[in-house]
């Protein structure tokens, strides 16, 4: 479940929400929440939290300057303790897995689980990208995907396959994300078997990241899967 602040964090938990994704500025495609922000809300619910790690919204393709400040963040979010993981991922210019970037990141994570994020959706083949991902799976343990489209309804096959290619390789889980709803969770529940979804706003007043996450469709959600 996305939550920007406390306040989500608290009604993803009572709700049921299994794990939570912190981000902020959602509507440009998501950024690094403040530090203050990730404090508030890992000393407040229980449940496991990863945090976005993302400059800017726009493109997964990071200059050298950029990867040195996001590894900076990394570290800092690592030094605050009660961090479960982070959301990060980079893509070189040619469209494939910026291994680079990985390993300059993976080192100052202290312990903490690694979701490599949507990028995986732009690479030039999706499964070789998954493949590259692999080689990281000590560190990095699901990959955030809609299958290359713009909403996970729309790619049910390829994200079948993903998750095929993971238990062949005994890779990271698959997580499907982009467009999930109540009205269509239960069938892509059927469909794929995820161990876990990603619900952005199908849980929130009026489906707006400007409006608040609703209790009662957190718990409708949350049950859809179990």
């Amino acid at each position: 479940m996305v939550v920007l602040n406390e306040t989500d964090a608290q009604v993803a938990e009572e709700g049921g929400a299994s794990r939570l994704a912190l981000a902020t500025s959602m509507n440009e495609g998501g950024r690094t929440p403040d530090i203050g922000v990730i404090e508030s809300v890992i000393n407040t619910v229980g449940v496991p939290v990863r945090v976005m790690i993302r400059p800017s919204g726009g493109s997964f393709t990071y200059c050298d300057e950029e990867q040195m400040k996001i590894a900076q963040t990394v570290k800092e979010i690592a030094e605050l303790g009660g961090v479960d993981g982070i959301v990060v991922g980079a893509l070189t210019a040619s469209g494939h897995v910026d291994r680079t970037f990985l390993e300059k990141v993976i080192p100052v994570t202290k312990g903490m689980k690694l979701t490599f994020n949507r990028a995986i959706d732009n690479t030039v083949d999706i499964h070789e990208a998954y493949d590259a991902i692999c080689d990281y799976k000590e560190f990095v343990t699901d990959v955030l995907t809609s299958g290359g489209r713009p909403k996970a309804e729309d790619a049910l096959l390829v994200l079948r396959e993903m998750m095929a290619q993971s238990w062949e390789r005994k890779g990271p889980a698959i997580m499907p994300c982009s467009g999930i709803t109540g009205n269509n969770l239960a069938y892509i529940h059927r469909f794929l078997y995820a161990k876990y979804y990603q619900i952005g706003t199908a849980a929130r007043v009026d489906r707006s990241f400007d409006q608040p996450l609703e209790l009662e469709q957190v718990q409708q959600l949350s049950a859809l899967c179990e």
